[in-house]
């Protein structure tokens, strides 16, 4: 498992955002040489009990599953920290409070309220200390209240991480959500949770649509990008290529 803590010595991290129940998917993630992947049950149709089963088959020691929460649950960010995976991201936090709750989630007392009760195999026997060193957690700033109060979410103990939800942020800011990717409209606000984040000794993570748009948020300073692997699109591209090939290939040959 990558650990998902702020390390300067280590280079950025590129890993999928998968929204499928597919086991097949997340092995070519990894076979394919991406660090980690995104498992995200905010805006598609996968559940922690999906994540659960494919968080069972992912033990590899030079790969990590994160799980995007769908809010700031206690209950759903032990659960998912439960089932094995390497770090929790929390939607929409836009105050100090709003982080230090989701930070006690994430850990076992004295340092939070989270219950006992690891499910995946590896990690069923393991200590309190030992599954509190295991979990990080990122939390998205992605609204102008949420960056109104960055300094102060930064600096919250039990925060790793911030990641930052680009669409969600343009709209916040009157912009449009989908030039987020292909203009520097955010360029601004990525550079300035950047010195945050090494203020606090923080990782800097977001989303990327495509090649570009990840090569721009590394530009930016992030040491995390989640790339938009949806097996849909994905297959359709490859699909696309496969039959434009076959059909040349036949015009050339006949």
């Amino acid at each position: 498992m990558v650990m998902l803590k702020h390390d300067e010595t280590r280079a950025p991290l590129v890993g999928g955002w998968l929204g499928t129940r597919s086991p097949a998917v997340v092995d070519a993630c990894r076979e394919a040489g991406l660090e980690f992947v995104v498992l995200d049950t905010q805006h598609s149709a996968l559940t922690l009990g999906d994540c659960a089963e494919l968080l069972a088959g992912v033990e590899a020691d030079d790969f990590s599953v994160l799980v995007r929460v769908d809010s700031n649950d206690h209950a759903q960010i032990g659960k998912a920290l439960d089932f094995g995976a390497s770090a929790v991201i929390v939607p929409l936090v836009e105050t100090a409070e709003q982080a230090a709750a989701a930070a006690s989630a994430c850990r076992f007392p004295p340092l939070g309220t989270r219950s006992y009760g690891p499910v995946r195999r590896d990690i069923s026997s393991a200590s309190p200390t030992e599954l509190d060193e295991r979990a990080s957690l990122f939390v998205m700033i992605e609204t102008t209240l949420g960056l109104q109060n960055a300094a102060e979410i930064a600096a919250t103990p039990g925060v790793d991480g911030i990641f930052v939800g680009p669409a969600d942020l343009s709209i916040s800011l009157g912009l449009a959500p989908h030039r987020a990717f292909d203009t520097d409209q955010l360029e601004e606000y990525f550079r300035a949770l950047r010195r945050l984040a090494d203020e606090n000794r923080l990782m800097l993570g977001t989303l990327g649509l495509d090649a570009d748009s990840t090569r721009k948020w590394l530009d930016y300073g992030c040491d995390l990008v989640a790339v938009v692997t949806a097996e849909r699109r994905l297959l359709g591209d490859a699909v696309t290529r496969l039959a434009g090939d076959i059909r040349v290939r036949g015009s050339v040959e006949g």
